[in-house]
């Protein structure tokens, strides 16, 4: 993954990373690697700009599917047991 994406995932699921000041999020940015054009451009937040740069066209969506599709109708128990199982999550971009 290259290092703007990888940015931009862990931006995306950083609370922390969200409310840092420009500054602090652009030394932040440097230490990941990102040139200062990449820099630029996500500081502007011009999202057409930042598109080009991931490569994408469109909008970028951020979903949770099921690991797999269940063929039949839970019950109670498959309830039950669907709740104390960890959750697989794939992102695409």
């Amino acid at each position: 993954m290259s290092n703007l994406l990888s940015f931009i995932t862990s931006f995306g699921s950083s609370a922390q990373l969200r409310s840092l000041s420009p500054e602090q999020l652009r030394e932040r940015m440097e230490q990941q690697g990102l040139s200062s054009e990449e820099i630029s451009v996500i500081l502007s937040g011009d999202r057409a700009a930042i598109a080009t740069m991931v490569k994408t066209s469109g909008d970028i969506v951020c979903c949770i599917l099921p690991d797999k599709p269940d063929d039949k109708e839970p019950d109670d128990e498959d309830e039950e047991e669907k709740d104390q199982k960890p959750q697989s999550v794939r992102v695409a971009v």
